[in-house]
This record gives C-alpha cells, structure tokens and sequence, in this order.
C-alpha cells in the first residue's frame, strides 16, 4: 500500500500515457504566451454575459408574454425553465462540439459557437411570446460548445512549466462576465421608459423592450466571431476540411496528403471516447470547484 501511494499523488496525470513513470525532473518554467492567452480570455466572456444578461428582467418578462395568465405562482416555474434551457442544452451538446474540434480544428467550433450565441440572443430580444424565448435560449446552449475547446485549446498552448497559473486566470473571465451580464441586463431593459429622451420616441424598444440588452452580448459575441477569425491561431496540426468529416470528398488521396498523414504520430490523435471515461478521469469532473492545477492534468 505505501508503494501505491508513493507512485499516486497530486501530480499524478488523470490519464496514463507511456512516458509516465519514467521519473521527476525539474522542468523549467515557461511564460504564458499572452497573446494567444489573452484572445482566450476575452472568447470565454461571451459566455456569462449571454447566459446571465437575462436574469434581471426574466420574470418581468415572463408577465408581460403572458404565459402565466396572470398566476403569480407560477412566474418563478416558468422563469426557471427558461434559464435553466441554456445549460441543459449546452450539456447534452458540448462534448459533442468537443469531439468535433479534435477533427476540424478549434477556431471553425469557437466561430460557430460566437456565432450561435450571438444570432440567438438577437432571436431572445425579439421574441414575444414564452416558446419563442425558450427555443432561442435552446439554441443558445446547443450552438455553444465553447467552454470545452476553450480549454482544450489553453492546454495545447500552455507547457506543463505554466499550464497551472494559466488555469487559474479562467475564472477571472467568468467572474467578469457573470458580473456584467446582469448589471447590463438590469440597467438596459425597457429603454424607452429608462432614458425616454433617448430611446423615448423609438416605436422599436417600446415593442421590443429587452431587445438593447440582448444586442449588446449578441454584439459583443459577433465581434469576438471576427477577432477569432483574424488573431486566434489554430492549435490542432492537419485539421479536416468539413467535406472530409462528412466523407463527402473524393476516396482517392493526393500522394503528398497521404505521406503527410503518415508523418502524424499516432500520439496526438484525439483519444476515443471510452478511453476518456474514465473512473480517475470522472471523480474529477464531478469536482467542479477543485484545484486547476490538478484539472489540466487530464490533458497531459
């Protein structure tokens, strides 16, 4: 039992790969890049603005649609079925957007994800009835895979010497961005009866009153899209095109793609699922508030 224990500590790698146990060396430390790091930071915020901007006005505006018919009861059922869309759907798809970034690349899964949140929340802001605001917050969630290859990306720039302080910057992200959300969301619905020598004469906000605090995340979002696009670097080597994922492109490789693909050590493919599923691998997802430092060693 003490040899067990001598070999199994806290850093340990959730998952075993071969050069494990070959011994400890001192490794030396590395800077973050902050570029790249920087751009990450910034992505991860369109996240808890969209997700939170809606918290202030949600059961105001579960009234005003009419929904409840009136029953005060059932405002806070139907508000928390709304809210709690964005995460369910997001659950039951992030994986999946996951799994997908291993093959095409991060930046084409993070654009879409940007994209979704933000065609959604525009779609949030225009809707006037309950099932309209629940669809759009469905598509909110399950077009946004962002928060897994986020991480997968960090951990592909980042060394194992600065991985760890890296890490411990991701929530300053989230904090920020689950600060402002509501602030943004309580200080700019109803902007017509809020600032009427501005927006007071505006037939728009009065029809659509929640829509200003929706565009602003869904703004945001779209030119976090662009900044993607132009500044963040692709991480994944020899990324498919979407035809050869779908296996719409011709059979028949080019002698120069087939000798590249042989070059690929088999080490940096994407692991199948059950490999991942682990019991070492899942007690630590399942600990959402432990240390980053222990997190990012699934990884490597």
């Amino acid at each position: 039992m003490t040899a067990r224990h001598a070999e199994v500590d806290e850093e340990t790698p959730l998952l075993r790969s071969e050069s494990h146990g070959q011994g400890h060396h001192k490794r030396k430390h590395n800077p973050i890049p902050w570029g790249q790091f920087s751009i990450l930071l910034i992505l991860q915020l369109a996240e808890p603005l969209t997700s939170q901007v809606i918290y202030p006005f949600a059961p105001e505006l579960i009234r005003n649609i009419g929904i409840t018919h009136g029953d005060e009861t059932r405002v806070g059922y139907y508000v928390g079925l709304m809210q709690s869309i964005f995460f369910a759907t997001q659950a039951v798809t992030v994986l999946h957007w996951s799994r997908i970034s291993d093959h095409i690349g991060r930046k084409p899964v993070i654009m879409t994800g940007l994209l979704g949140l933000s065609a959604s929340m525009y779609c949030f802001g225009l809707s006037r009835t309950f099932w309209g605001a629940v669809i759009s917050r469905s598509l909110n969630g399950a077009l946004n895979g962002n928060i897994g290859v986020m991480k997968s990306m960090l951990a592909e720039i980042t060394d194992p010497s600065n991985i760890a302080q890296a890490y411990a910057f991701m929530p300053i992200a989230w904090s920020t961005g689950a600060t402002l959300g509501p602030i943004i969301g309580g200080s700019l619905s109803r902007p017509a009866e809020r600032f009427p020598n501005v927006f007071g004469h505006s037939e728009f906000f009065k029809l659509y009153p929640y829509f200003l605090a929706c565009a602003i995340p869904a703004t945001f979002s779209a030119i976090a899209c662009f900044v993607t696009l132009f500044f963040l670097k692709e991480t994944v080597r020899n990324p498919l095109s979407i035809r050869q994922l779908l296996h719409l492109s011709p059979k028949a490789a080019s002698p120069e793609r087939t000798s590249k693909s042989l070059d690929i050590d088999d080490s940096s493919r994407p692991l199948p699922l059950r490999r991942l599923l682990v019991p070492r691998v899942i007690v630590a997802d399942l600990r959402p508030h432990c240390c980053p430092a222990t997190r990012h060693r699934t990884a490597t």
